[in-house]
C-alpha cells in the first residue's frame, strides 16, 4: 500500500521524506496510476525539455534585443508602436491562453493548408529511417511549443531593451557625438547601443 501512496497506517510526512530519499539515492520516484515506474518516463522527457528550453532562450534574448533596438530607433513612429502595443498585449496574456491561441492558429493552418504542417502533441511521429524526413518532423512537433515558449522572453528583452537604449541615447556623450558630426547610426553603434546591453545582459544572467 505504501507503493501506491495509500497506506492510512504510515503518515504523510514519513511517505515524502521516504520518495524524497529514494529519488536523491535510487532515482526513484514511485509508480504512476497506471503502474510504471516514472523515473524512466522523466528521464525520456528531459531531453525534449532541454531542447525547448534553450532554444526558447536563445530566441528570445536575440530577437527581444533586436526588436528592442528596432524600436528605439524609431521612437515615436508607427513601427514603434505597433510593435509595442502588440508587446504589451502578449505581456498580460496568461501563458496558457497564449498556448491555447497558438495551437488553434497552428489548426486552422492545417486545415487551410490540408496539410499537416504543424503537429500539438508529442515528440515525434516518423517512424521512417529518413534523416532528412525525421529532422523534418521532429521540427514540425518543436516549432509550437518554441513560439510559446520564445514570445514572454521576447517580449520582456523587447521593452527593457528599448528603455535601456532610449536612456543611453540620451546620455551626453552620446550627444557630445552627435554634435561633433557623428551621423545617428554610428552614434547609437558605437556608443549607445554598447552601453545599453550591458544592463540587458545583466538581466540574461540572471535569468538563466
Amino acid at each position: 500500500m505504501d507503493l501506491a501512496n495509500i497506506n492510512d497506517q504510515t503518515p504523510v510526512f514519513t511517505r515524502y521524506c521516504r520518495w524524497i530519499y529514494n529519488i536523491f539515492t535510487k532515482w526513484d520516484w514511485g509508480l504512476s496510476p497506471d503502474q510504471a515506474p516514472v523515473g524512466p518516463a522523466i528521464m525520456s522527457r528531459i531531453g525534449a525539455s532541454v531542447q525547448l528550453v534553450t532554444g526558447a532562450t536563445i530566441l528570445g534574448i536575440v530577437l527581444g534585443v533586436s526588436v528592442g533596438v528596432y524600436t528605439a530607433i524609431r521612437q515615436y513612429r508607427w513601427q514603434d508602436r505597433v510593435l509595442n502595443s502588440t508587446a504589451t498585449f502578449l505581456l498580460v496574456v496568461p501563458a496558457a491562453v497564449l498556448g491555447l491561441m497558438v495551437v488553434l492558429a497552428a489548426i486552422s493552418i492545417n486545415h487551410a493548408t490540408g496539410v499537416r504542417l504543424f503537429y500539438v502533441t508529442g515528440l515525434h511521429s516518423y517512424q521512417g529511417s529518413d534523416p532528412f524526413m525525421f529532422l523534418l518532423d521532429f521540427l514540425q512537433h518543436l516549432i509550437l511549443p518554441t513560439i510559446v515558449m520564445t514570445i514572454p522572453g521576447m517580449v520582456g528583452y523587447h521593452l527593457t531593451q528599448r528603455t535601456y537604449l532610449l536612456d543611453t541615447m540620451n546620455a551626453d556623450y552620446v550627444r557630445t557625438a552627435r554634435a561633433k558630426g557623428l551621423p545617428l547610426n554610428l552614434a547609437i553603434r558605437r556608443h549607445a547601443l554598447r552601453t545599453s546591453l550591458i544592463p540587458t545582459a545583466v538581466d540574461v544572467a540572471f535569468s538563466i
